[in-house]
């Protein structure tokens, strides 16, 4: 899609329009109606574009992450996090105030009235149809976000251009069968193109690809599978080599990519918000250990490309612990564990120099009394489940290990300022927390060979056929090469700790973990076995979010539409 017109109508559509279920009064300045600007052709154009505004708004960044990636069993708290993180992270405090989960609720309000109003106007568009299909598509995806975010819910297919005070309280059941209506819709015959020019904009697969998602949620495992199957097989996408996947320079030809939040050259028509590099980087340039030096100054700019360091998310002990670092690719691509020295200035004030013990023991005497590295050297590696790596004193840099990261007994962070580092969402040329360029997978194909994976072992149990010839395709392309055998011929599934197990390793950072466990059911048994610093908090009401305490002052039926059990107003 163009972001110069979607920018354009969103700022339209705020001025002129208010959302079902917004909380504040309707104000029309402009004195243009809803008739006169959709009406025509070019300006139901406008509002269809308008109609993804919420995507731009919630995927690729900072609440994305932290309303549906956090909160889990993959992620905790880095040394920069703040107390509006924690309540998400950790479940300590979570209310209905929480500002994020508010905008959260409204902004998909607004989205879906929005879609609901350009139903109205079909009959505007040059290619009627498949504007329809596009949009009962967007609203099917933001009904299920509303629902599984909040439980039972106020559920209308009908616009609104004011403020509404009566609410109705609709199960999660109800919805979906409108969720089913629209992408059944959609996926008919020829409603939909399968490709597109218009970057961002809903094809055919997207469609089948949510469908086989809302399947797959929904329990209808057969009809996931079919579904799953048809964007693998008849797109002409495909899985792409492990060390590919995230470089940012080939983001636009990746062939893995099904559905995707384009990011404009030009920062200012990305939304101003903060993107998700930052908040994966450790803020290493802050370590201060006893006896160690780095070579880092204390900036949060790091190495010479002016990567920004927020610090604010770091995996846990269990992330890093499900990879096989002897066979999967997935964990050198997904995670960076090593950082240059910065300091232009080399002295023994950032630079440590040999003693004459450790240049003994490493073999060459002469380097008694130089410095270990210089700048822009290799200063500090993290390592993982590899102790043969740590050989401390006689490297030139320092070596961390997850003993020096995490505590032996409870798998608590001991070292928040440095960490293994997403390389995900990593920009390479960041000069800010609220600059990037970098594109937001929405929907991947390999999810796709993971849906069939768990769709068929929920029908079939441990020995899933097709199940198991889609998981080992897929580990066929995260394999390194000359991997064990056994990494790419699994025999059988035990349980759907496996399948979550791989899920995990193949789409942490993506903005589905919390989903998945609630689909599953392992939320709480996942975030007290292997959250250290969630464990404690999370509570049985926490699989739905509170309903905004804003929301519940505005309805005039509060003794029907309450506040989420376990929650206060």
């Amino acid at each position: 899609m163009k972001t110069k017109l979607i920018t354009a109508a969103i700022c339209t559509l705020m001025l002129v329009f208010t959302a079902c279920e917004d909380f504040t009064s309707p104000y029309n300045p402009t004195g243009v109606t809803e008739e006169m600007l959709y009406a025509t052709e070019s300006g139901f154009e406008t509002g269809v574009n308008a109609s993804y505004a919420y995507i731009r708004k919630l995927w690729g960044l900072k609440k994305g992450e932290y309303l549906m990636e956090f909160g889990t069993d993959l992620w905790t708290n880095g040394s920069s996090s703040d107390n509006s993180d924690i309540n998400l992270l950790n479940y300590s405090g979570l209310s209905s105030s929480d500002a994020w989960i508010e905008e959260h609720w409204k902004n998909l309000y607004f989205a879906i009235n929005q879609c609901n109003t350009m139903l109205k106007y079909t009959a505007s568009a040059k290619n009627r149809t498949a504007r329809e299909a596009e949009l009962r598509v967007l609203r099917s995806y933001y009904w299920w976000l509303l629902t599984e975010s909040f439980g039972d819910i106020h559920f209308t297919t009908e616009p609104s251009s004011g403020a509404q005070s009566a609410a109705n309280k609709t199960k999660p059941e109800k919805v979906y069968e409108q969720i089913f209506k629209d992408l059944e819709f959609a996926v008919t015959g020829n409603n939909l193109p399968t490709t597109t020019n218009d970057l961002g904009r809903i094809t055919k697969p997207v469609a089948e690809a949510l469908l086989a998602r809302m399947y797959l949620t929904r329990g209808r495992n057969a009809e996931a599978i079919t579904y799953a199957k048809n964007v693998i097989n008849n797109y002409g996408f495909a899985l792409e080599d492990v060390k590919n996947l995230w470089d940012i320079s080939k983001q636009r030809s990746n062939k893995e990519a099904v559905w995707t939040v384009y990011r404009h050259a030009n920062n200012t028509l990305n939304g101003g918000v903060e993107f998700l590099s930052a908040m994966f980087t450790p803020r290493y340039s802050t370590l201060s250990v006893t006896g160690k030096k780095f070579g880092f100054t204390q900036t949060n700019y790091n190495e010479t490309d002016g990567k920004y360091q927020g610090g604010q998310i770091m995996p846990t002990y269990r992330l890093l612990n499900m990879y096989d670092q002897q066979n999967d690719a997935r964990f050198t691509a997904t995670f960076k564990n090593a950082w240059l020295a910065n300091s232009a200035t080399q002295s023994t004030l950032y630079y440590p120099k040999w003693t004459a013990a450790d240049a003994a023991a490493y073999g060459d005497p002469s380097l008694f009394d130089k410095y270990r590295f210089a700048p822009g050297d290799t200063s500090l590696v993290l390592v993982f489940n590899n102790s043969a790596a740590k050989r401390f004193p006689y490297v030139r840099y320092n070596v961390f290990d997850e003993n020096d990261l995490y505590d032996a007994q409870t798998k608590a962070p001991i070292e928040r300022r440095v960490y293994f580092q997403l390389r995900k969402h990593f920009e390479p040329t960041q000069v800010s927390s609220t600059t990037g360029v970098r594109d937001y997978f929405m929907i991947r194909l390999a999810e796709m060979y993971l849906i069939i994976a768990e769709a068929d072992f929920k029908q079939n149990g441990a020995n899933c056929t097709e199940g198991l010839k889609a998981l080992n395709d897929l580990r066929a392309k995260r394999a390194l090469p000359g991997a064990n055998a056994n990494f790419t011929n699994v025999t059988s599934i035990p349980n759907i700790d496996f399948i979550l197990d791989e899920r995990a390793r193949e789409l942490c950072g993506e903005q589905l973990r919390w989903l998945d466990l609630k689909r599953t059911g392992k939320l709480l048994e996942y975030v007290k076995a292997y959250n250290p610093d969630a464990a404690a908090n999370i509570q049985d009401f926490h699989i739905v979010r509170p309903i905004p305490a804003a929301q519940l002052l505005q309805v005039s039926n509060p003794d029907e539409f309450k506040q989420n059990t376990g929650y206060e107003g």
